[in-house]
């Protein structure tokens, strides 16, 4: 994915700069007594809107909440005066974590998103459009295809069959609207 190959690129970035922020941090340190630190904020200030651009309908709901629940914190951590450094170093390497662990949805997911919406589609067919038998037959496919979005049990290749059931319904039905 390609968000997640950027996030692998910042990684790579942050790591290499946190490591020589560490040293210099040491070396400023020793000769400066408790003179404040400026905060870079600039490479937080880059990460959150890579991380808004993960999808949550491609996503598992729970690695969404988190990717969020960090955006939240690092927003907050940017408008908070006191932030030190090593605050923003924490969350940054907090940030990028969980971007790393938002994990997709299983294609059977997916497709039953998908299979979902050729119910919504059928469901808003208007039965007095049609014949009594045509309706009936498309109510048949509308039957078996929802229990098929019902099965937890379901197949990738029966939820496609089903949305190419669905789909075909819809194309056979809209074909045959009567006419006023």
């Amino acid at each position: 994915e390609e968000i997640q190959e950027k996030v692998a690129m910042v990684e790579e970035i942050i790591n290499d700069s946190l490591v020589s922020d560490e040293k210099n941090e040491q070396i400023s340190s020793v000769g400066q007594g408790n003179a404040p630190q400026a905060v870079d904020t600039t490479i937080l200030q880059l990460l959150i809107p890579i991380g808004k651009k993960f999808e949550a309908w491609l996503h598992t709901s729970e690695s969404i909440q988190q990717l969020e629940s960090e955006l939240k914190n690092s927003k907050t951590l940017l408008d908070d005066s006191t932030a030190t450094q090593q605050m923003v170093n924490t969350q940054i390497l907090s940030l990028l974590d969980s971007m790393k662990k938002v994990e997709r949805k299983s294609d059977t997911e997916l497709s039953k998103l998908a299979l979902f919406h050729v119910i919504e589609e059928m469901k808003s067919i208007d039965k007095k459009d049609y014949s009594t038998i045509i309706f009936e037959e498309f109510s048949k496919v509308l039957k078996t295809i929802q229990q098929v979005y019902k099965n937890p049990q379901a197949s990738i290749d029966e939820v496609k069959n089903a949305i190419r059931q669905g789909e075909d319904a819809l194309e056979e039905i809209k074909g045959s609207k009567r006419e006023g």
